[in-house]
């Protein structure tokens, strides 16, 4: 094993009946832990007592600890979670639970158990940890553990400075020799303010204060918004609190735009029903890509899609830290911009606040008054996430964070549309050439079946379409007419997949037949479609399927 500083002292020192590594994400801290398990269950076997894993939810003990191990040991040695919760690990049956599940967790009491590994232990339910107390009761019983950490107050801070016999150890993401200086300070990007000091530092530090203190209205808040890609909008629904819509967008600019506000008080004059802020919803979401509402609001949801079935409505995510230092993070590094006509949200992001109280309860609590434009916002933030995690520009990991990802190998061809539609409907030179290129594969093969099978009939609607072609009055209509032979080809040849491919790339394509027109000129884009029937007509696929590719290389040379 190659072992950083840190590493290699726990590896040596973690013996204690609790050894529990805390600190900054991708900081070492569970990779470790693939080594030291093995080693705490070979040490146990044939003792008696129950062998124990404990994640926040089965899923992620799933993802940060049994997948990453299987990688290592392979799946005869490590196998994954079966439907029982239980897995076999170096030969000894594991009992594999989410520390969020109470019955499951429960079923453990009573038994002894000789040793006990937790992943993201900050995230349990303090009753899990006190129940664990008491079934560890073996003389050799051990607990491993790792978490980032949390504020001060949190009960398992309190633990670790307590007398128990506890081995624990802070750990930086700069403790990690091995995580790239790219990644590293991608990652220190990534957060700011508590979110830095807890998830890159490894501190335990308490949340107060302003939530985002680094919002300020002379950087924050301008007027001059530039075009949009695109908008969606952010919605926190009160039946007696506030009701605010909040529409969002992508500028040209690479920022996230707060463009415009709806927000009405219950208590205000003009009181609105359910139906009544459905109908209000449906009149301000013109136009948006879609409608992001907070799954709480059920009974409104339901409304609005009453009210308009075709409005484009999504759940939010209302994880509330995770959207709160996403929000932080974009302000941070000056990627959102609110414009002045937003004058509640912008109120709102001056005085949200930590709640003072949650904290002695060791939790991170904003408090729950004038929350109600930052909710929509934050709604809108993690949505935005999540669909530029969809379609393969950010990779979003336990453990790793959120880093930009290689979207030509993880996207789709919604992921194409989307780059296109963010340069304006058109792809860059690299990928119009591909495009290009994509277009012969897809349309040589259905000349050439084409030309050996067609009938009367096929000939006929070929010669129909060049008329089309000849009668178009422009250079637009004309590159429509184009479009339509050379899907007509395709459709023709008896292949149901390639029109539907060609479809999808109808908007670029009709570009691309526009500057062609421009390029060679109305006469010969004419001349060249009447040869492309000759062609077919006589049989000669090969032939037809050069013409194609001497056009569309003379093309390529005018980009």
């Amino acid at each position: 094993m190659n072992l950083s500083a840190k590493q290699r002292a726990f590896w040596r020192e973690g013996f204690h009946r609790w050894n529990i590594k805390y600190g900054a994400t991708r900081s070492g801290k569970t990779y470790l832990d693939y080594f030291v398990i093995p080693r705490r269950i070979r040490e146990r076997a044939g003792k008696g007592g129950l062998v124990v894993l404990l994640g926040n939810t089965r899923g992620t003990l799933q993802r940060n600890v049994i997948e990453p191990m299987q990688a290592i040991y392979g799946g005869k040695l490590v196998s994954s979670i079966r439907a029982d919760n239980t897995a076999t690990l170096f030969g000894e049956r594991v009992h594999c639970l989410g520390a969020d599940n109470k019955k499951h967790v429960d079923r453990l009491r009573g038994a002894s158990i000789k040793y006990c590994y937790g992943d993201e232990v900050v995230t349990w339910n303090e009753e899990v940890f006190e129940m664990l107390k008491s079934r560890l009761d073996k003389e050799y019983s051990c607990f491993d553990g790792t978490c980032n950490p949390a504020g001060p107050g949190h009960w398992l801070k309190k633990f670790l400075d307590s007398d128990a016999d506890v081995f624990s150890q802070q750990y930086g993401i700069d403790d990690n020799p091995f995580l790239p200086r790219s990644v590293r300070d991608a990652l220190k990007r990534e957060y700011t303010g508590v979110f830095y000091r807890r998830y890159i530092l490894g501190q335990w530090v308490a949340a107060e204060g302003a939530v985002y203190p680094m919002f300020e209205r002379a950087r924050h808040v301008r007027a001059d918004a530039p075009k949009m890609r695109f908008t969606w909008v952010g919605v926190d629904y009160g039946h007696t609190n506030p009701t605010a819509f909040l529409r969002l967008g992508l500028g040209e600019d690479g920022r996230v735009w707060a463009l415009e506000e709806y927000y009405h008080a219950a208590g205000e004059a003009g009181a609105r029903s359910p139906r009544g802020y459905a109908k209000d919803l449906v009149a301000f979401a013109q136009g948006a890509q879609c409608v992001v509402i907070d799954p709480s609001a059920e009974g409104f949801i339901l409304q609005a899609h009453e009210e308009c079935p075709a409005l484009p409505l999504r759940r939010a995510d209302n994880a509330v830290l995770p959207g709160i230092q996403l929000v932080a993070s974009a302000l941070d590094a000056d990627r959102l911009a609110i414009h002045p006509r937003c004058e509640n949200l912008i109120a709102e992001m001056e005085g949200y606040a930590w709640d003072a109280r949650s904290q002695e309860r060791g939790e991170d609590r904003p408090l729950k008054q004038d929350d109600h434009a930052v909710d929509a916002l934050r709604y809108g933030m993690m949505h935005y996430r999540r669909e530029l995690h969809r379609l393969g520009f950010l990779d979003i990991a336990s453990r790793r964070g959120v880093t930009v990802a290689d979207y030509a190998q993880t996207g789709s061809l919604e992921t194409l549309m989307a780059i296109m539609a963010y340069h304006g409907g058109l792809p860059d030179e690299k990928t119009a050439r591909s495009i290009l290129r994509l277009r012969y594969y897809l349309e040589a093969p259905a000349l050439r079946d084409l030309a050996a099978s067609h009938t009367p009939a096929d000939l006929d609607t070929l010669r129909a379409l060049q008329r089309q072609a000849e009668e178009a009055p422009d250079t637009a209509a004309l590159a429509q007419a184009l479009f339509r032979y050379h899907r007509g080809v395709t459709f023709l040849s008896g292949n149901t997949i390639t029109p539907l491919l060609f479809n999808a790339f109808m908007q670029v394509n009709l570009e691309f037949w526009s500057g062609y027109i421009r390029s060679v000129g109305r006469e010969e884009s004419l001349r060249t479609l009447a040869r492309f029937t000759d062609l077919i007509a006589a049989g000669q696929g090969d032939r037809a399927a050069q013409l194609l590719d001497d056009g569309l290389r003379r093309f390529v040379t005018t980009l």
